[in-house]
Parts: C-alpha cells; sequence; structure tokens
C-alpha cells in the first residue's frame, strides 16, 4: 500500500435514516448468511437530529410501509413478520475542505453503508472523552482509520496494559510513536502493520520468521 495521506471530517448535525430490518442468520430458517445476520436497509430521508433524538430503535415506524426490505442484501433469505423493523439514523461526518460526506461505518457494501469513510479519515471520537485514558492531553480522541479498522491513536496501545500511544502534531499532520499492528481482521479489514509519521499512514513490510 503507498502511504496514504490523513484527512479531517467532522461531526454535522445531519443524520440518514433508513428502514433496517434485521434478523440473526442462526434464528432464522432460509439460507445462511456469511456475517452471521441477514440484514438490508433503505434509504428514507436525511434530518438534523441531536444524539438524543438519533435513537436506533423498533417500533417507531408504520409496519405497513412497503418501502421495508423484503430480503436479505447479502442472501436470498425472506424477512418473516417477526423479525425486526428499526428506525435507524446513521450521523453524517463532513471533510471541511471538500464538503464531502461520510459516515463511520464498516465499508461493507450495503446500502446502509454507502460513502464509509476511507483509508486515512481522521475524527475525534467525542464519545470517549469521558473516559481520561482515552483522551489526549487536548482534549481529543483522535482516531484514523486503517485498513484493519480504526485506530484510536489516543487510546491505550492494548487492553492487556495501561500504555498508551503518544502523538504529537497537529491534526491532521500528526505523528505516532510506535508501531499499529492486527492480525486476523474479519471482511471488510485485513491484517495490517503501519506507522503514522507527519499525517502520512505507511503500511510496513514484516519479514516472517
Amino acid at each position: 500500500m503507498e502511504p496514504v495521506e490523513c484527512f479531517l471530517i467532522e461531526r454535522s448535525p445531519w443524520c440518514r435514516r433508513f428502514l433496517f430490518r434485521h434478523v440473526l442468520a442462526t434464528y432464522a430458517r432460509g439460507s445462511g448468511c456469511e456475517r452471521g445476520w441477514h440484514d438490508a436497509a433503505v434509504l428514507l430521508d436525511r434530518v438534523e437530529a441531536t444524539d438524543a433524538e438519533a435513537v436506533s430503535v423498533e417500533g417507531q415506524w408504520p409496519k405497513d410501509d412497503p418501502r421495508w426490505p423484503k430480503q436479505c442484501e447479502r442472501c436470498s433469505y425472506e424477512f418473516k413478520a417477526e423479525d425486526a423493523r428499526v428506525l435507524f439514523y446513521e450521523r453524517e461526518w463532513v471533510r471541511p475542505e471538500t464538503g464531502a460526506v461520510f459516515t463511520l461505518r464498516e465499508p461493507t457494501g450495503r446500502a446502509m453503508d454507502a460513502d464509509a469513510a476511507p483509508i486515512g479519515a481522521m475524527w475525534d471520537a467525542h464519545w470517549f472523552h469521558g473516559v481520561t485514558r482515552w483522551r489526549g492531553e487536548d482534549g481529543k480522541s483522535l482516531t484514523i482509520r486503517t485498513p484493519a479498522g480504526d485506530w484510536l491513536i489516543d487510546g491505550p496501545v492494548s487492553r492487556d496494559n495501561d500504555r498508551r500511544w503518544r502523538r504529537w502534531g497537529t491534526a491532521p499532520k500528526v505523528s505516532v510513536a510506535g508501531i499499529f499492528a492486527r492480525r486476523q481482521r474479519p471482511r471488510p479489514w485485513r491484517d495490517f502493520d503501519g506507522v503514522l509519521r507527519d499525517g502520512l499512514l505507511h503500511e510496513l513490510v514484516i519479514p516472517s520468521t
């Protein structure tokens, strides 16, 4: 992978609303689904919503709306009457210098994951601000999307100790001491070893032993 230049995205007041159906595949009769769930989503609209308002729950939209998905997006399973119907909110994030809009969903290719943030996107995970060991000296909880998933560069290096990543510079041109590594990542992610230097995410080639 060529070095990827990181860029900031900022939380917007807008949310996408989806009509979302799902059921655990092991409980559902019909063809199997590789991710363990049968699910599908239809984009309903965009609304301005606070975090308190943007709560995804069942029972908030009429069951007789013909727009509810009828079949799993990844297989031939057809939803049953008892399968979940959720009015799902997805926060939009904006790249200020271009106006491009993204979400923080995994880039799985589903309808509700359209415009998923790409590798190199960087954001302040404000929901971690209340956890001291998950925020930097400036009060931010900077996170970067990598080929192996999201890297909280203001968090602990691992869950097994209190050692934390150390970053410096001004976002998005920041550097982090140490190597970020993840293994056995499920799709859409993959194994990855990398470093962040002056806002560039570099993949390292680690020789096999």
